[in-house]
């Protein structure tokens, strides 16, 4: 059976809202020409792509695009430096505590760079444990990654180790490990690794998502650590820093202190979509998405111009977004697809208006 969004033309569902992180580049554009700061990120895209130490700052309400924007210039970026690193790491709203942000930059780092990191260290270390600890400075992590490079008997333990799992005392003292990692210690091993990516790779970029997502004393040590970074390099690192919220100076009540607020070079607020740049917003994003073997004369397909101008009419301005926008779309493109209706006009829109999220409407809105 086929999926309903075949109908449209489409290989993918292009209203789905996945966790941005997790799409593949070939669905990934940005499509904000209507932003005052976009000038901002390509400021710090060319930054970073001449190899400059920079960093930006991404805010705005949920669904705004804050990720969705650190994907475009992450895929930039791999297009025109493929040798390039680029860690990620988050806060979330279930656990916005620091040992899962380093457990996140440490599964990425795993996943991603992990590998090629190891060949070039065991190019350059030397064969023994005392070599890698002398290459890379921190006794504790120099062991756990050379066991982990020779997957020998102490691979299971310096994994468990690395990723920040308790660990017994029995189980490290084999290993040579001296202690767990506290939060401390999570925080100097993430910054070995760090600085040692900036001096084995091309460029290395460090993404911190919803940042604002801490205790203040959680922002006060991560803010300390990040600036470190920031000073330590003239070149070749750079880092771009999300967090949801009106103001940009929200960051500062988080617990991060003035030094490292202004130590961000560029800025982008993340504004609702215009309504004069909907159409085209909609027109780039479908065209990601969209089957190769189909001819089609409007992008915007299967919604017309005045229908996706009517649907943005009935939204809450502070909602037109491009993540509630294309939920909306969603919902309205499934029915549409059910009735085998290939035009959503601005009567379509009408006639369905119970499709789109209540929350959303400025109807409901002012009903309540």
């Amino acid at each position: 059976m086929n999926e309903w969004y075949e109908l449209f033309g489409f290989r993918r569902n292009p209203y789905k809202t996945n966790e941005p992180i997790h799409i593949p580049y070939q669905f990934i554009e940005w499509n904000r020409d209507d932003l005052r700061d976009k000038w901002q990120s390509e400021r710090f895209l060319e930054d970073i792509l001449s190899a400059r130490s920079v960093s930006m700052r991404i805010f705005g309400p949920s669904g705004s695009g804050k990720t969705w924007l650190l994907r475009y210039i992450e895929k930039r970026i791999m297009e025109k430096n493929k040798n390039a690193v680029i860690f990620y790491t988050k806060f979330t709203r279930v656990e916005a505590t620091f040992p899962t942000f380093y457990r996140i930059f440490i599964e990425n780092f795993e996943q991603e760079y992990l590998d090629r990191f190891l060949k070039i260290v065991s190019k350059k270390a030397g064969l023994t444990v005392d070599d890698w600890i002398q290459y890379l400075g921190d006794a504790d992590l120099a062991r756990a990654l050379y066991h982990i490079a020779h997957k020998n008997e102490h691979l299971l333990t310096s994994e468990r180790w690395l990723l920040g799992e308790k660990v017994s005392f029995s189980l490290l003292s084999p290993v040579d490990i001296v202690s767990p990692l506290s939060d401390y210690r999570k925080m100097e091993v993430l910054k070995s690794i760090i600085r040692k990516a900036v001096d084995l790779f091309p460029l290395c970029v460090l993404f911190v998502d919803e940042i604002a997502l801490v205790t203040p004393s959680v922002g006060r040590a991560i803010g300390g650590a990040l600036k470190e970074l920031l000073d330590e390099f003239y070149e070749k690192f750079g880092l771009a820093s999300t967090y949801t919220a009106s103001i940009s100076d929200a960051l500062i009540d988080r617990g991060y202190d003035l030094h490292f607020y202004r130590r961000f070079d560029y800025e982008v607020e993340l504004s609702p979509i215009k309504r004069e740049y909907v159409s085209e917003f909609l027109k780039i994003h479908h065209r990601c998405y969209r089957r190769e073997d189909v001819e089609i004369a409007d992008q915007l397909s299967p919604f017309t111009k005045d229908g996706i101008e009517k649907l943005y009419d009935l939204i809450i301005p502070e909602n037109c977004h491009p993540g509630p926008i294309l939920k909306a779309c969603g919902n309205l493109a499934r029915e549409a697809s059910s009735l085998e209706v290939r035009r959503i006009d601005a009567g379509f829109v009408e006639k369905n208006i119970s499709r789109i999220p209540r929350e959303l409407l400025k109807s409901a809105s002012s009903s309540t």
